[in-house]
């Protein structure tokens, strides 16, 4: 083979290093592609993210705010029967300190020196139930227009009211009664009641109890006016459905006949799981309640918020899309350049 002259060699020394440059340019531009192939990539997951992380803080302001509400009810409640409770408890305390021997007028003065029924409204009246040998009737009631019919009535005559005040008589504890029906409006009603006893201080044994009852305090509610008085006429969290039973819910006692309060009848999340929804739980005197508070499908952030997530996903996508469109573009100018 001849050797190779100076200007072929420099030719081809030229023609390598033009051939070197190209390759350099041609992976720098596939690195670039690469690169910026990444960065949409990441884009596409970080939108992804922000969505998800975006929907599960919505989430957990709607839960805590759902929760503060539904604490908010139970606080109400809760309030207003203590209240009642230490009224009765006040009555009972009076009633001893009497010696037993209260008499119509004296019922009556005292019950207007509490002003009990002005400074809560909801309670429909106040009475005394007289033991009489089996009979327990009712012996004082305030006021008594409109319920005249309820005096002298014995409760021992209704299944419901007899069992309701032997549980009383027996335990010696202040409890409220299942919804039951009125003898002054013939519509559903409430008691809560205490036990009143000869010796005034509670007996030790239930045959004690028995034996030395001598009657009960009972303050009266009628239909939904106890807790029209707690909530007012106009629901506070219209967005809410709460309804309050009597006893424990997880007991099986689900059912209308133990339902003291709905505030939204024509609502049914038993129908629908997707619902908020929780259990609140207290004490009136010696009976548990179960107060079930459930969110409405109106239950819900601002607007603003409640799109948030949606709009973070729509503008990352839109971006993600035109930076794909942009990168396509070199893409297509490389394979235009190199191939």
């Amino acid at each position: 083979m001849p050797p190779i002259g100076a200007t072929e060699a420099l030719s081809l020394m030229t023609t390598l290093k033009t051939s070197f440059n190209q390759s350099n340019k041609h992976q720098r531009d596939k690195k670039f592609l690469i690169i910026l192939t990444l960065m949409l990539i990441i884009g596409v997951i970080t939108t992804l993210s922000g969505y998800k992380l975006s929907k599960n803080i919505l989430t957990r302001e709607k839960l805590k705010i759902f929760n503060q509400d539904a604490e908010k009810i139970q606080q109400w409640i809760e309030e207003r029967m203590l209240n009642h409770v230490n009224a009765l408890r006040g009555l009972q305390a009076f009633w001893i300190g009497n010696n037993q021997a209260v008499t119509r007028e004296k019922f009556n003065l005292y019950l207007d020196s509490l002003n009990l029924l002005n400074d809560f409204p909801g309670i429909s009246s106040v009475a005394f139930i007289k033991r009489a040998n089996e009979k327990i009737i009712t012996t004082y009631i305030k006021p008594l227009a409109d319920r005249e019919a309820a005096l002298g009535f014995d409760h021992n005559t209704d299944p419901q009211r007899k069992a309701f005040f032997e549980q009383i008589r027996d335990t010696g504890r202040i409890a409220a009664s299942d919804p039951l029906a009125l003898i002054t409006t013939n519509r559903s009603g409430m008691f809560l009641a205490a036990p009143l006893y000869a010796d005034s201080i509670t007996p030790e044994s239930i045959i004690e109890r028995q034996r030395q009852l001598v009657g009960f305090l009972v303050i009266v509610f009628r239909d939904n006016e106890l807790f029209k008085a707690i909530f007012g006429r106009q629901n506070p969290l219209p967005d809410l459905d709460f309804v309050v039973y009597h006893g424990s819910y997880d007991n099986g006692h689900n059912t209308p006949k133990h339902v003291l309060f709905d505030s939204d009848p024509e609502f049914n999340p038993i129908t629908d799981t997707k619902f908020l929804q929780t259990k609140k739980y207290i004490s009136v005197g010696n009976t548990p309640w179960t107060i079930v508070v459930t969110a409405k499908p109106s239950f819900s952030l601002t607007a603003t918020e409640e799109n948030l997530p949606k709009t973070m996903l729509t503008v990352g996508l839109a971006l993600s899309g035109v930076f794909g469109l942009i990168i396509l573009s070199f893409y297509r100018q490389h394979l235009k350049k190199w191939h």
